[in-house]
């Protein structure tokens, strides 16, 4: 472990980490599939319930409605469900379960298409019978009944009549009841009627006819029977039997499936969180063991690098010990620079007493010349001190003419402004008077339209005014008539009056119209003329407005020129009056340096005598140490 740094135990670390958590996830996403597929399968199963109850549905509604389009569905939906359990078989086959599973679905395909074949009989039964009382083997019945009635009737045989709807009676109750018993009735009273249409006073022909139609009902009857008979009698029998046992079969699988998934679901979710419940365990105790190791050896190494330094720090001054670690980790190399570092501390050493005495020639030297720079700094602060006084002046001159240029440029811009308002309210009126122009000529273009509607009114007035006419004509007419008529036509005359007054009514009205209208389109001329007058008024408002905005511009142009003018001379004066003020600045700063240099000559000549005194402590002080 001391072989390998403290950086790759810990990146080793690391990746035994993220391993262990790689092998968890990997886990866990496993187990998960797991579950998410017994989830689709289970599913799979619940839609394959719904599957079929929708078969049974079809069926029930066949039987009820007695439509073909439910085999259509039922078609459909048995396609539908075939397909699900063959997905349910890929699904089964893909999961760890028991042997067993592949007959059970194998069984259930084949119980469905029982129930198919079931299905498709009690179909074909039920067309033979007969979807309603006038077609199959019903119609038939039906027909060959009302034939033999048809006989009996004529025949005026009362006890023949009765004995035909007595056997009507157990037909109907056998349609009814579907039980076996009609069928006996239904012979018996057969027999019943042959011995009383033998007994009867009837023609040869006739009771042969007869006979012959009685017949041909009792064998319509059989097989009707025995159409029923093969669907089934009761739920238990026949094809309805079959069809029972089968869906009752399939129930019983799809029940069987549905309570293993939910049970093998359940056992899966206990193990998977059993599993990785341990495994989580598992990785937890190796990295605690893998930190605890690592961190075992790093303390091991820090312990002992700790003693050798209390060792160095205890033997005052004696620079003789050394570090001595084994390894290649990163305190190995700590340890070996700390040695190269006393090392080249003892070199230091070595070289203190020669530089100490070069330290105190140079301070002695240092001392005159200190002297010497203290004297001229009191010269050269006399001098700038006049030279900041006349830049002092200098600079609020500049700062004078500096202002009175911001005042003339601030002129200009308000100018500017103002004339750009001006701009913008011109421009604004100009777009109100074109606007209002527009507005004008269409109402102009309406007028006009109005004037023309007037002109089309007129001329329906002009056909009222003819039909008025007509009417009152033909009022006169039949006045004229039913006074031809007397007595008789008073009403007809009264009617022809009232028609009369109408018409006369009408015309006189389609004259005030007229007039109305005539007025109306005298204003309406009248109308055109002040807007047209109007339009070609703002049409040339407007066009002074545009020449009014294009002088404008010219004067914007000139002011801007103005403004951009005193702008670069207030930039200029203003950069003019920055430097006169750093010029200042800088008199100030060298003055300031000045004295700070003649305080500091007098300081530096003072430190130069406490060197002298420092070379003399230091070189006392590396006596101390040894090496």
């Amino acid at each position: 472990m001391n072989n390998l740094s403290i950086k790759v135990k810990l990146s080793g670390l690391a990746g035994l980490v993220s391993l262990c958590l790689v092998v968890l996830s990997m886990i866990a996403l496993s187990s998960f599939n797991n579950i998410a597929m017994l989830n689709e399968t289970l599913v799979l199963v619940k839609d394959s319930e719904v599957d079929m109850l929708q078969l049974r549905r079809n069926e029930k509604d066949f039987l009820t409605r007695l439509d073909v389009k439910y085999q259509t569905k039922f078609e459909r939906n048995y396609e539908q469900l075939t397909v699900r359990i063959n997905q349910l078989k890929q699904k089964i086959e893909g999961l760890d379960w028991e042997n067993g599973k592949d007959a059970e679905l194998v069984n259930l395909l084949q119980y469905l298409k029982d129930y198919q074949h079931s299905f498709y009989n009690i179909v074909a039964i039920y067309k033979k019978i007969g979807f309603t009382h006038e077609t199959g083997l019903r119609g038939t019945l039906r027909r060959a009944v009302h034939d033999a009635e048809s006989l009996v009737r004529k025949s005026n045989q009362l006890q023949l009549t009765a004995d035909i709807l007595m056997l009507r009676r157990n037909e109907k109750d056998f349609m009814l009841r579907k039980l076996q018993k009609y069928k006996q009735k239904f012979e018996r009273n057969y027999s019943f009627f042959n011995l009383h249409l033998k007994a009867s006073a009837l023609d040869v022909t006739v009771k042969r006819a007869i006979e012959l139609k009685m017949t041909d009902y009792r064998l319509k009857f059989m097989q009707l029977f025995d159409g029923y008979q093969q669907f089934g009698l009761t739920p238990d029998t026949g094809f309805q039997g079959v069809m029972r046992d089968s869906i009752h079969k399939t129930e019983a699988i799809y029940h069987q499936l549905t309570h293993e998934l939910e049970t093998n679901i359940i056992a899966q979710n206990n193990r998977i969180y059993n599993q990785l419940l341990l495994i989580t365990i598992l990785l937890i105790i190796i990295i605690v063991s893998a930190v605890l190791s690592i961190s075992y050896s790093i303390n091991t190494r820090l312990d002992l690098l700790k003693s050798h330094l209390r060792d160095v720090a205890i033997k005052s001054g004696d620079l003789s010990v050394s570090l001595k670690i084994s390894g290649r980790d990163e305190i190995t190399l700590i340890c070996k620079y700390f040695n190269q570092f006393v090392d080249n501390l003892k070199n230091t050493f070595n070289q203190i007493p020669i530089f100490s005495e070069h330290l105190e020639q140079a301070s002695k030297i240092n001392a005159a010349v200190s002297s010497q720079t203290h004297q001229l700094a009191v010269t050269q602060q006399v001098e700038s001190d006049q030279l900041a006084d006349a830049v002092s002046k200098m600079v609020l001159a500049t700062e004078d003419i500096t202002h009175n240029i911001h005042v003339a440029a601030n002129s200009a811009k308000e100018a500017n402004k103002s004339v750009l308002q001006g701009k913008a309210t011109i421009h604004h009126v100009s777009h109100s008077i074109n606007a209002l122009a527009e507005q004008l000529q269409s109402s102009v273009d309406v007028a006009n339209n109005l004037a023309e509607n007037g002109n089309s009114i007129s001329i329906v007035l002009d056909v009222i005014r003819d039909i008025a006419a007509q009417t009152n004509l033909l009022a006169l007419n039949a006045a004229i008539e039913a006074a031809r008529a007397g007595a008789n036509g008073r009403g007809f005359a009264v009617v022809a009056d009232e028609v009369r007054t109408l018409a006369q009514r009408t015309a006189a009205s389609t004259v005030q119209i007229q007039a109305l209208i005539e007025n109306l389109q005298k204003n309406v001329f009248s109308t055109v003329d002040v807007m047209q007058n109007g339009s070609a008024g703002a049409l040339s408002t407007a066009q002074d407005a545009a020449n009014s905005m294009e002088i404008l511009d010219d004067i914007s142009d000139n002011v801007q020129q103005i403004f951009e003018l005193n702008t670069n001379i207030a930039r200029a004066s203003k950069e003019q009056g920055v430097m006169s003020t750093k010029i200042n600045q800088n008199i100030m700063s060298i003055n300031a340096t000045v004295r700070e240099t003649a305080k500091q000559s007098n300081e530096t000549s003072q430190s130069s005598s406490r060197i002298k005194n420092i070379a003399v402590e230091l070189q006392a002080l590396v006596a101390t140490y040894r090496f």
